[in-house]
Order: structure tokens, then C-alpha cells, then sequence
């Protein structure tokens, strides 16, 4: 199993096309046939969330539900979790992204009413709850930098979660229902949403990440890009992908062409 997640991963590195789908489609097997979501085995439960990171990556990278059904991954109880227990609450953000992206992709948006509506609450819900419960430290310290606004973070893995947990709010707020569940004197500007959440994943991933940290957060990094209205924070990613691309070969060239068009567009 882990040694087709690492082929997988080689294959990313150098462009997500179909052959690392096909490939993919080999690890999800493995993982099926070994139970590997329950394995009470350490290192398989570890190259499991390795083999979740990538299912929810490729499915924000072609816009779709993810391979296997989030709904299986293991919750975790964060409030009967210790707090020196980081990681398990870096995978319930990755679990709860996995959720969203399969919500929102792998919906027909024109049949959207009151039970998609529902869900849709009950998932900002579940990211409040997420937020609410994990430890202060994981949101990292802000600080200033030559006027602009970098975090630090006592782990790395904490910035990686933050941006899982972002981006699944701008996906949210972009696809906001109709029927919104929400009070008259509490309405809810989605586009504000949208735009806090893309500005603060976007000021996370520009504040030093170490390379195995940034590959993990261009395809987040890159919606946020595409959905915030400053240019300036949109060229700052355009900058970071490329220099992710020359210095680790993790392929971003097709989503950089994507956001130069989105400069020519609003110019």
C-alpha cells in the first residue's frame, strides 16, 4: 500500500493526469482490501491519512467527489482528545474538507432545496465544532512582517489543517443555498465569507512554509487565489507556485496559467 501511494505520489509530482489516477485507483484497492480507515496497525493507520491527503488534493485539483466516501474515514471525539494528540485533530480537518469537497462537487447544484440546505448547515456545523474544539496552538501566533501578515506556527502540520479548514468555507460560502437555515436578524454575506477565508489561507501559506508543507497547500492555496478580490495577494500566489514548482517539481504550471487569465480578465 505504501509503496503505490509513493508511485501515486511521483506521478503528482510531475503532473495529476490520468496516470496517476490509474495508479490512485490501485492504492484506494489496497486501502479498501486491508481496512486500513480501522486498521488497529500505527503505520497503517498513518499511510492511510497519507493516501486521505491525496483523495481529497485530486479531488479539489479536477473538481470532484473523492474516490472513497469521507463518510467512512474515522471521526475523531476532539473533545475526549488530548491536546497533546495533535495529529488527530490535523486529520478530522482533512476528513472534514474530504466532506465538503464531495458535498459540494458531487452535487447537482439544480436540485439544491431544503434537505441540501440542511446539510449544508450541518457542515459549517461541523468545521464551527472543529474550530471550537481544537487547541489554541493550532491556530498559530500572528505577527507582522514588513507590513504584512504572517503566522507562526510551533508545527507545520497546524498550518496545513488551518488551510484544509479554510478552503472548505470558501467552497461553502461559494456555493451558499437558497434556503439558507438562518435568522432574519443574522443573514450571512457569503462573499465576505469568501473572501476573509481565501485571505487568511492565502497570508498561512505565504508565511514560510517548508516545501513539504507547501505541496500540500497549493491546491487550496490555489482556490483561494482564484476566488479573492485583492491582486496583490493573488500575485503573491502566483509567485509562491512557481517557486514551488522550481524548487520541488510538484507540477503548479497549469494552475498558474489559470490565475494569469483570471489578471487579464479583471484588467
Amino acid at each position: 500500500m505504501v509503496a503505490t501511494i509513493l508511485l501515486s505520489s511521483y506521478e503528482l509530482l510531475a503532473f495529476p493526469g490520468s496516470n496517476y489516477r490509474r495508479h490512485f485507483k490501485g492504492a484506494k484497492s489496497l486501502v479498501e482490501a486491508l481496512g486500513a480507515h480501522q486498521s488497529s496497525d500505527r503505520m497503517t493507520r498513518v499511510s492511510f491519512w497519507i493516501y486521505v491527503r491525496h483523495e481529497v488534493g485530486e479531488a479539489m485539483n479536477i473538481e470532484c467527489k473523492t474516490m472513497q466516501d469521507p463518510k467512512i474515514w474515522p471521526k475523531a471525539l476532539l473533545s475526549e482528545t488530548p491536546i497533546a494528540n495533535e495529529d488527530i485533530y490535523c486529520n478530522d480537518a482533512l476528513r472534514l474538507c474530504g466532506e465538503v469537497v464531495c458535498f459540494i462537487f458531487g452535487s447537482d447544484v439544480r436540485r439544491q432545496g431544503k434537505k441540501w440546505a440542511k446539510e449544508w448547515s450541518g457542515l459549517q456545523q461541523d468545521l464551527d465544532d472543529w474550530l471550537r474544539e481544537s487547541p489554541k496552538v493550532l491556530a498559530g501566533n500572528e505577527y507582522m512582517d514588513n507590513g504584512s501578515r504572517r503566522f507562526w506556527f510551533p508545527r507545520f502540520a497546524f498550518a496545513s489543517a488551518l488551510c484544509y479548514y479554510h478552503v472548505s468555507r470558501v467552497f461553502l460560502f461559494l456555493h451558499q443555498p437558497r434556503a439558507t437555515l438562518q435568522t432574519p436578524d443574522q443573514p450571512i454575506n457569503a462573499d465576505e465569507k469568501v473572501q476573509y477565508h481565501a485571505r487568511e489561507l492565502i497570508d498561512i501559506a505565504l508565511s514560510g512554509m517548508p516545501d513539504s508543507v507547501l505541496v500540500t497547500m497549493v491546491q487550496p492555496m490555489y482556490h483561494a487565489a482564484r476566488w479573492v478580490n485583492d491582486p496583490s495577494r493573488r500575485e503573491e500566489v502566483i509567485a509562491l507556485l512557481e517557486q514551488i514548482q522550481g524548487k520541488t517539481g510538484f507540477h503548479t504550471e497549469s494552475k498558474v496559467l489559470i490565475l494569469k487569465s483570471l489578471r487579464v480578465l479583471s484588467s
